[in-house]
Order: structure tokens, then sequence, then C-alpha cells
């Protein structure tokens, strides 16, 4: 089953909001109070990462990004649509590939 995170890029009261979601199958489990979100459809840059997910490859990851690729690139955020962290099922090990979605646009001269 794939698992998500998605944070939203704006903070309110200094508070990020973050969802935690698996894959949805049109059934939510018996006995569980769940919330079904809708991430907005949008253009993605795709990062894949092998490997470990622990927080200093995560903050290694984002940090590479936004530092390195936005700047050569002709995107920014699309701040309208929340990041998303996506775990296929399988193993986490060496070989274990995961994901970092963030929601572009454009940028305008």
């Amino acid at each position: 089953m794939w698992q998500v995170g998605a944070y939203d890029f704006k903070s309110v009261n200094g508070r990020t909001k973050a969802i935690i979601g698996a894959e949805y199958k049109n059934r939510k489990p018996d006995g569980v109070n769940l919330a079904i979100e809708t991430i907005p459809a949008a253009t993605w840059a795709v990062f894949s990462f092998n490997g470990s997910t622990g927080s200093e490859k995560y903050g290694e990851a984002y940090t590479r990004i936004l530092t390195e690729w936005f700047p050569a690139s002709q995107y920014k955020r699309d701040e309208s649509v929340p990041n998303l962290d996506v775990y296929p099922p399988g193993k986490i090990d060496s070989n274990y590939i995961w994901e970092i979605w963030i929601p572009v646009v454009e940028k305008t001269i």
C-alpha cells in the first residue's frame, strides 16, 4: 500500500498542516474515524531518492531541492497545493526508492 505525507506550504498560527495518508480504495476501515482529503491536480516536480527516509536524508533532500534545483530551474513552488512525500510499498533498505513531489508553476519574468 502506498503511503503519503502531505504538507501545506503556508503555516497558520505558526503551525503547518500535515496529512499522513494511504491509498484509498473506496472503503474506510470499520471503527476508524478518518477524513478523506483530496489533493488538487497540479504540475509536479518529482524527485526520487534511494535508501533511508530518516530525518537526515530527508532534510538533505529538501535542502538540495530548494537551494540547488529551484534556483536553476524555470519553476517556482505552487503555494496553493501541498508538497507530497510518497512512500511506495516495499522494504526500506539501500534499494528502497521514495519520492518528494513538489507542485510547480513556471516562473514569470
